[in-house]
């Protein structure tokens, strides 16, 4: 196995193994950031047998690398894209309400 690359993140690593395993190019990953509990912890080295280098190369040179940016929260004051469920929630929990309420008005009347 020879050196192929050295990435910033195993999810790097694994989009490019993936990438490679996609043409029958086996990548062997090693790394402390792998069994990371933060996928983006550490840098990633990726192995493949000599036979296969220069065409891994080849493959990877007009690949641009994946980014694995962080999530960042949205600006404050700023709404959902789609409040679809927040609606959904509200009506099912209004329906379940005037259920229990009719109930109720009806066990009144009956007394």
């Amino acid at each position: 196995m020879v050196h192929l690359a050295s990435v910033p993140s195993a999810f790097t690593a694994r989009v490019m193994a993936a990438r490679l395993g996609a043409d029958g190019i086996f990548v062997e990953l090693r790394g402390a950031a792998l069994d990371a509990v933060y996928p983006l912890a550490g840098a990633v080295d990726l192995y493949v047998s000599a036979e296969d280098a220069e065409v891994a190369r080849e493959l990877l040179v007009d690949q641009p690398l994946p980014s694995a940016e962080p999530w960042t929260p949205r600006p404050p004051g700023r709404r959902s894209a789609d409040p679809t469920w927040v609606y959904a929630a509200a009506l099912l929990t209004a329906v379940i309400l005037g259920m229990v309420w009719l109930r109720e008005l009806l066990d009144w009347l009956q007394y």
